[in-house]
Parts: C-alpha cells; structure tokens; sequence
C-alpha cells in the first residue's frame, strides 16, 4: 500500500497515530505473505511442484491412516 505523503504530514497527531494504528496490522500481514526466495530456492520450488517426487513408504503409510480415519 502506497499512501501520499503530504496527506500523512498534514495530519493531526491522534489522526496520525490512529492511521499508524490501522495500518501496522495489514503492513505484518502484508510482509509475512510476501515470500521472497533466492534465486536457487525458486527454482528448486518450481521444480518440485513440475516433477513432484513418487510418494516413499511413509507416505503411503500416512495416506493409509488419513483414509482409515477419515473415510469418504
């Protein structure tokens, strides 16, 4: 989110502190969506969602339980 400096400057303090207020949330939900990968992490990541390694044993295993618990 972008907002004019002036606007913020000409305000009254409470005005200020109150959009200070309103704005930390959505800046923390803002930064913790963002998710910023080195070049060598991106491609990794991309790479394992186009050739998905096979399931191993252990996530057989797992699927199994989930579909005895949870059948349907």
């Amino acid at each position: 989110m972008k907002y004019r400096k002036f606007r913020f400057v000409d305000m009254a303090t409470t005005d200020r502190q109150k959009l200070i207020a309103q704005l930390e949330p959505h800046q923390s939900i803002e930064s913790h969506q963002t998710l910023k990968l080195a070049m060598e992490d991106s491609e990794a990541f991309v790479d394992a969602l186009l050739n998905p390694p096979k399931p191993n044993d252990a996530l057989k295993a797992a699927v199994w339980r989930y579909e005895k618990v949870m059948p349907g």
